[in-house]
């Protein structure tokens, strides 16, 4: 069943954000609404087109892109396990807080042991503090 989400008031102050275009933005805030109450969903462009953007027929061929930013600002982690393709929001537990969480029927990252926080390693470029480029 799905769970409401809720946006945390410091969610705009998020470093990870300073370089992710508002599209990435929101398409972020949306898989919030399709992840299960482990930050983890199963990644099918088709899928996530589909329930995320019923009415923009351009998303499917944007959700790659919107992925990769999120993935380069170390805000999702994409993996693969059971021979299937996933996404898990690396700071879920911060952005959405739940009081009793239903334990996850999707595989963790090879590296996430059950109960154990893995910590993503920062790129370079996003750890070097410069002027924020105008958003498109």
């Amino acid at each position: 069943m799905a769970r409401n989400r809720t946006i945390i008031p410091s969610f705009p102050h998020m470093r990870e954000l300073q370089h992710v275009s508002f599209e990435a933005e929101l398409f972020f805030i949306l898989l919030w609404t399709v992840a299960d109450d482990a930050g983890r969903l199963k990644y099918d462009h088709i899928w996530l087109a589909e329930r995320l953007y019923p009415f923009r027929t351009d998303a499917l061929h944007q959700i790659a892109r919107w992925t990769d930013e999120l993935v380069i600002n170390t805000l999702v982690e994409r993996y693969s396990a059971q021979n299937a393709e996933y996404l898990r929001v690396i700071r879920w537990r911060e952005l959405q807080p739940i009081a009793r969480p239903t334990p996850s029927r999707l595989p963790g990252a090879p590296r996430q042991k059950s109960g154990v926080r893995s910590t993503p390693v920062r790129p370079l470029s996003s750890s070097v503090s410069r002027p924020l480029p105008p958003r498109s």
